[in-house]
């Protein structure tokens, strides 16, 4: 059986790293590379759906028109459907924010 290793140096004065070590610490012996595995896996799987669904929204936005409207931005539809399906600001703003990649 093929073993690989990996040497972990945490810096206990860094409270992130602090609260890892202390999660790490309470797992038992023989659990903590399962753990540390699922969460690595769990961690890149969550990464690739939130650049998945950057994309999936950028390209809604692209196909969405949006266009400035008296220094507001808003979605290009008729005013008595902005009227019945107000967007909130805060949700234009972050929907662009997501379009512009920040």
């Amino acid at each position: 059986m093929a073993r690989a290793h990996y040497h972990l140096n945490l810096n206990l004065d860094e409270p992130n790293e602090r609260e890892a070590w202390r999660i790490l610490q309470s797992k038992r012996h023989g659990s903590r590379t399962t753990f540390l595995v699922e969460a690595i896996l769990q961690q890149d799987k969550q990464k690739q759906f939130e650049e998945r669904l950057r994309a999936i929204i950028r390209e809604e936005l692209a196909q969405a028109h949006l266009a400035p409207s008296v220094g507001v931005s808003a979605v290009a539809i008729s005013k008595k459907e902005q009227e019945e399906k107000k967007v909130p600001r805060k949700t234009i703003d972050f929907l662009q924010s997501l379009a512009n990649g920040k």
